[in-house]
């Protein structure tokens, strides 16, 4: 893996190198020129841009009316508030589906404020009324979690 070959990573886009040492190869990549990658295999690392700065900024305040949306719902889900709803337990995990609307929400039984950028993405696309945010999850739950990274969300 090479600074040339990221360069080459373009948005939409994964790229998959064969390295010798993944681990090293991602502490010595990781950042650069807005490129995230992560180890994909025990021989390959796999290299993706995700949102820019500009797109990041763009996007925030809608990323902001889907959090506090998805908060607020997978609070009265949790609390019992769930008529209408199907629910799945799993693990600390309560998966609610409302078959009329198709609406997911997976939310942390104990902690329901709490944010995985997988769960999150996927009421975004369910509930719908987060456009910007969708389109710019490009790359699914690792652009989510860029997002919610960058907007202060997550650590």
């Amino acid at each position: 893996m090479t600074p040339g070959g990221l360069r080459a990573v373009v948005r939409g886009r994964h790229a998959v190198f064969p390295s010798a040492d993944p681990q090293d190869d991602v502490r010595r990549w990781r950042g650069y020129d807005g490129v995230h990658v992560f180890m994909s295999g025990p021989d390959r690392v796999t290299a993706m841009r995700l949102a820019g700065p500009e797109e990041a900024r763009r996007v925030q305040p809608e990323l902001r009316r889907l959090v506090a949306d998805f908060r607020r719902r997978a609070r009265a889900l949790v609390s019992g508030d769930d008529e209408g709803w199907a629910a799945f337990p799993h693990g600390p995990h309560i998966r609610f589906e409302h078959p009329g609307t198709g609406v997911v929400v997976e939310a942390h039984e104990e902690r329901p404020d709490d944010l995985d950028a997988f769960f999150l993405l996927e009421f975004a696309e369910t509930a719908g009324g987060y456009p910007a945010v969708t389109a710019a999850c490009v790359h699914g739950f690792h652009d989510m979690l860029h997002l919610l990274r960058t907007g202060g969300f997550l650590d």
